[in-house]
């Protein structure tokens, strides 16, 4: 139950904070109290796990799965999870800078989902069959 403690921050020089740099110490040289810091991704994960252990729940629990599972239903169109998914408003809403990033990471498609569309474009089954292994 060891606490983190909001020691100060880092700025660049538009003044936009860029870290934040926390210690265990609980009050400052001049006897002043120090914030308690917000939890952290690893705190997150630890605290996620412990829980889905207590209630023996099985699964993968971390915090970026959670990211992936907010990706997920970010960027269903419409709500509908058989539509198109917008990419973009999930990457503007993780805050990548890069598109690449939200797609390597966080666009799932199912080897079998993607066959079911390209035999769909009507290219042959032996065509689809040399890129999708499902």
């Amino acid at each position: 139950n060891r606490k983190a403690y909001l020691d100060r921050f880092i700025y660049d020089q538009k003044g936009r904070v860029v870290d934040a740099i926390i210690t265990g110490e609980r009050y400052r040289p001049d006897g002043t109290e120090r914030e308690v810091t917000p939890m952290l991704v690893g705190s997150i994960t630890r605290w996620l796990k412990t829980e889905a252990d207590k209630f023996n729940i099985i699964g993968h629990y971390s915090s970026h799965a959670m990211r992936q599972t907010f990706s997920y239903f970010i960027s269903v169109s419409m709500g509908k999870v058989e539509e198109a998914r917008n990419v973009i408003a999930a990457s503007m809403a993780l805050g990548h800078v890069n598109l690449e990033t939200t797609l390597q990471h966080y666009s799932k498609c199912s080897p079998c989902k993607l066959k079911e569309e390209w035999l769909k474009l009507n290219l042959g089954k032996e065509v689809v069959d040399l890129f999708c292994t499902c």
